[in-house]
């Protein structure tokens, strides 16, 4: 009867140091994961700031590029050119 309780003190005693064990891993995964999650939080941040930005100047270019075709409608229509004289015979 004595063997059999040491025996059980035994066990219990490694289930608690297992238990002590994967209540620490358990700790260090959930704080592993906040990180994470901040780390994601900021990458959606700087991607939502780039598409902003990227947005902003697709806008730019489009007035550019219209601000450019309105002045290329106002240039005169280009001149025929005339054959140069080339007597290279």
């Amino acid at each position: 009867m004595l063997n059999e309780i040491d025996s059980l003190r035994q066990n219990i005693s490694r289930l608690i140091t297992l238990l002590d064990r994967y209540r620490q891993q358990w700790r260090e995964v959930t704080q592993q994961l906040a990180q994470t999650q901040a780390t994601l939080a900021e990458a959606h941040l700087t991607l939502e700031q780039t598409r902003s930005e990227r947005d902003a100047l697709a806008r730019k270019i489009e007035e550019a590029q219209a601000q450019l075709n309105a002045i290329l409608t106002q240039l005169p229509p280009a001149l025929p050119t005339a054959p140069h004289a080339h007597s290279s015979q």
